[in-house]
């Protein structure tokens, strides 16, 4: 819901002054912190504060102006920013790195979580949550303020990019809707649909598909426009005579953007459609790695202009790392999915061998109280009482088993009543003198 709060307010306005107060605002609400204050890199290469919002939406201004009167920001934000790690002062105002500074006291500031903002690669800033409760770095985990910061330096940037590229603001803005709602999908198929129909409105082409690789493969895939050929065409990137130049997309350059046009490519698609005029095919890249591609083509041979692919390779690069986080989800559900079903697993076979070890021990037990009352000479007498003895530990043992799993499947009622600790501890002093 932040995500596309931003992109609406980017869609009236990508002027800093709106946009970046949204974004802490935002920023304060998803992770419940007290106060975010942004900090960013000026175009004189300067750290400085630019906004802090409360949680409630209003401006705070009285930190702004301490901050002011400091100068340059302060040293552990400059240095969180510089290593490009956060940093997390779950006692700030006792803080010797951060004490001096002299922002704690009238910030009211206990804990401090200090997350940086980079962009592909380029350091934007930082994003410094506060908190009156000391507790709110425990309860609040990293990785979600994290994910909350990655997306903020997400606004930012396209913000500042927007800024700069009016004269693109249409397609810059297809740019953003994609990312945004790329991020909000929560499986592939989800992603991978919302890629393609923000590359086919950047390129206007009849058919565009987006799929992703399994095993040098195309997996996966979604198609937006009419589809004519497309799965024949997908099926066969990885042969390169089909191609100008004998080059498989799938091969070779990994990672670069790729057009081709007219005869020569109707030519090697002879077999699979002669329709086509004009290819272009873009990495999805995550970790110097293929994760899938974008395939766009339509029937006109009209050369791709400059400003569309590189509004293609913006998105195809920001919206891999929403392709790259659906394929972890999907994975951690199944490995989540897994775990659960050998859990029942174990705890089936737990109940099941508890039962049958039940079943012979009862005929010991039996027996053992059978030759009780026919045994009475001191020594046998004493073999046969360590038998019962032992075998009641046995069976203790089975029905600790058995509450285990009913305790497992929420079936165990407790039973309290009086028990003689002297006469427990002296049997199991007996089991260890006997052993």
């Amino acid at each position: 819901a932040a995500l596309l709060h931003l992109a609406a307010i980017l869609n009236e306005s990508h002027e800093p002054r709106r946009v970046l107060p949204e974004a802490a605002y935002r920023a304060a609400v998803a992770t419940g912190y007290a106060r975010v204050t942004l900090f960013l890199i000026d175009a004189d290469d300067v750290l400085g504060a630019a906004v802090s919002v409360r949680s409630d939406g209003s401006e705070d201004p009285r930190l702004i102006a301490v901050l002011a009167d400091i100068g340059p920001a302060p040293r552990p934000i400059a240095e969180a920013v510089e290593t490009g790690r956060p940093a997390v002062f779950r006692d700030a105002a006792n803080t010797p790195a951060l004490a001096p500074e002299r922002w704690l006291a009238p910030a009211g500031a206990a804990a401090v979580l200090v997350v940086p903002l980079t962009l592909h690669g380029r350091k934007l800033g930082a994003l410094v949550f506060d908190d009156p409760d000391p507790d709110a770095a425990d309860r609040i985990g990293l990785g979600f303020v994290t994910e909350a910061a990655r997306w903020v330096a997400t606004v930012v940037g396209t913000s500042r990019e927007l800024s700069r590229e009016k004269a693109n603001r249409e397609k810059a803005q297809v740019v953003l809707g994609t990312v945004v709602q790329a991020a909000t999908q929560a499986n592939t198929a989800g992603v991978l649909s919302v890629i393609a129909d923000g590359v086919g409105q950047v390129l206007g082409d009849e058919t565009t598909v987006a799929f992703i690789l399994d095993s040098a493969r195309p997996g996966r895939l979604a198609v937006t426009g009419n589809g004519a050929g497309a799965f024949a065409l997908i099926e066969n990137l990885g042969n390169p005579d089909l191609f100008p130049g004998g080059l498989s997309p799938l091969d070779g350059r990994r990672g670069n953007l790729r057009t081709f046009y007219g005869a020569a490519l109707r030519s090697g698609l002879e077999g699979i459609d002669r329709n086509i005029g004009r290819l272009l095919i873009a990495p999805l890249r995550r970790a110097s790695r293929d994760i899938g591609w974008v395939v766009s083509y339509d029937a006109s041979d009209e050369p791709y202009e400059d400003d569309p692919k590189r509004i293609v390779a913006a998105l195809t690069a920001q919206a891999s790392l929403s392709l790259h986080t659906a394929l972890l989800l999907e994975a951690e559900r199944s490995t989540v999915n897994r775990l659960e079903e050998l859990d029942q697993l174990k705890t089936s076979f737990v109940a099941a061998v508890s039962h049958e070890l039940r079943t012979p021990l009862t005929a010991i037990l039996g027996f053992a109280e059978i030759l009780a009352e026919r045994i009475h000479d001191g020594e046998n007498r004493e073999f046969l009482e360590d038998i019962r003895r032992e075998s009641s530990v046995l069976e203790s043992l089975i029905a600790n088993l058995l509450d285990s799993s009913r305790l497992e499947a929420g079936m165990l009622e407790l039973d309290l009543e009086p028990c003689d600790i002297r006469r427990i501890v002296q049997e199991a002093i007996g089991v260890v003198e006997h052993g």
